[in-house]
Order: structure tokens, then sequence, then C-alpha cells
């Protein structure tokens, strides 16, 4: 199937539709995991379920803010999609088709955070902390497995992005290199059992490329993507 972008939407317009989404989503996971999500996936049992309790209005302002990100993740592999279109259309497509079927996972893995908040909601007693670590371990695997698309869909982004000037190149290595961390760490959270003995070494290794490469795609989108 392809991907279409009507007439009287410009390159301009496209690259606008593609990089603000990446933006906006950044900030939005950054406030998400940064205030409560990435603590809880280091807790198991009675100290999840006490923390998810103590801090449920939060919890419930996490999961809007996942989906605010899906939605932006399903703009953005769209925009991109057309936007680049014109380097490599086949490349282009797959490429945008990747974060689709990413997007797609991550909206089953945000599914088992709106089934943690109803259980706590509606139950309360010790005996619930066991299907609320279910839920949350159900989150993490499931979009650990979406990332590895995700992985995917950076590798195509830096063969489109490659061009002759230095700074597309140095964007294009950045791409390929969160690709690559994409990658392997989240085929190692599924695969290797023992992987988080090494998994921050790993993660260190590969943050900044993780970090820059999209977002950096992301500020040329905006400020100069499509001007003639």
């Amino acid at each position: 199937m392809e991907l279409q972008g009507t007439k009287a939407l410009s390159k301009r317009t496209m690259a606008l539709a593609a990089g603000a989404p990446i933006l906006l989503m950044a900030v939005i996971a950054g406030v998400v995991m940064g205030t409560l999500f990435n603590d809880l996936f280091s807790l198991q049992g009675d100290d999840l379920l006490q923390t998810v309790n103590s801090s449920r209005q939060a919890f419930g302002w996490g999961i809007l803010g996942w989906i605010i990100i899906l939605l932006c993740d399903i703009v953005a592999a769209w925009a991109l999609g057309v936007f680049y279109a014109s380097v490599n259309k086949q490349i282009a497509q797959l490429t945008a088709w990747m974060r689709f079927l990413y997007s797609a996972i991550l909206g089953t893995a945000i599914a088992f955070l709106v089934m943690a908040y109803h259980l706590v909601s509606t139950q309360s007693g010790g005996q619930i902390a066991m299907q609320l670590q279910e839920y949350i371990n159900g989150f993490q695997y499931t979009w650990s497995f979406g990332l590895i698309l995700f992985g995917f869909h950076l590798a195509g982004l830096s063969y489109l992005v490659w061009q002759k000037s230095w700074f597309f190149r140095g964007l294009s290595i950045l791409l390929g290199a969160a690709a690559i961390g994409y990658l392997i760490i989240h085929s190692g959270n599924l695969l290797l059992p023992n992987f988080d003995e090494y998994k921050a070494s790993i993660e260190t290794i590969f943050m900044l490329p993780m970090i820059l490469g999209e977002v950096g795609l992301a500020i040329w989108l905006v400020a100069k993507g499509g001007k003639n």
C-alpha cells in the first residue's frame, strides 16, 4: 500500500508534520519516563503496588502521555514516508511501515498500562500485586519488541538522510548508530536472560546517538526541511 500526500500539501508542510510530532513526543517521553515510569520498571511485587497506588493520578497522566506519543508516532511515520519518497520511494514506504507496525505494537503495550490502571482503581489488597506485575511486565516486553522494529525504521531513515554534505552524513551516521543500539538492546532484553548485567553499559555507549539522531533530524525538518 502506498502512502499518499495530497498535492495541496507541500514538502515544507510534510517536513513540519514529521518534525513537530517527533519533538513533541521526545519532550513527553522525557517527562513520562523521568517522573514515574523509569522507577516503576525497577520495582517488584508489593513495592510496585504501593508506588502505583500512591501515584495513581500521575500513573493516569503517564498513560495519557503514552497515548499522545502513539498518535505522534503515527503522524510522523506517514509524514516521513511522504517527505522522503522523492529520495527512494520504496525505501521511504518500507521505513514508514516499520514505524506504523511499531506504533501498533506500542498501542498493544499501552493497553497493558490501561489494564493496570483499571486494576488498582477497582480492586485493593496485596493479592493484586502479582496481576499488576504481569501487566507492567507485559508493557515492557511488548514495547521492547516494538522497539526492535523501530530500530529498522531508524536504519531506513539513515539511508534516506545520507547526502553529500557533512551535516547529513553525520546525521545519517547518528541514525544508523541509534538503529544498531535499539536492535542490540531490545533483542537482548527479549532473548538474553542475564542481559541486565551489562545492559546499562551498552545503553551508555548508544545513548548519545539514540537521543541526537532522531531529535537532530526533527530539528532540521522543523527549521529547514522542504524549504527551497
